[in-house]
C-alpha cells in the first residue's frame, strides 16, 4: 500500500496552532461538528482530549463522551 495526501497533511499541520500551549504543528482535531479544536498529541493526553485508538476517532475535552 501506498500512503497519499501525507504531505498535505504535514502543510496544514504546519499551519495549525496548537489549543493547548499555542505552537504552531497541531495535527489532531476533534471531530464535534463546528469544534475548531485541534492540538499535539502530548497536548491532547494532558488537556483529557478522547483519542479512541479503536476507530481513530479524536474528541476534545469539551466534547468527549465517556
Amino acid at each position: 500500500g501506498r500512503v497519499t495526501g501525507l504531505q498535505e497533511a504535514v502543510w496544514d499541520a504546519s499551519r495549525s496552532i496548537c489549543n493547548s500551549c499555542g505552537l504552531t504543528g497541531a495535527n489532531i482535531g476533534c471531530v464535534k461538528r463546528g469544534c475548531k479544536a485541534v492540538t499535539h498529541y502530548p497536548c491532547a493526553l494532558t488537556k483529557g482530549w478522547l483519542l479512541d485508538s479503536n476507530q481513530y476517532i479524536p474528541t476534545c475535552n469539551l466534547h468527549r463522551v465517556t
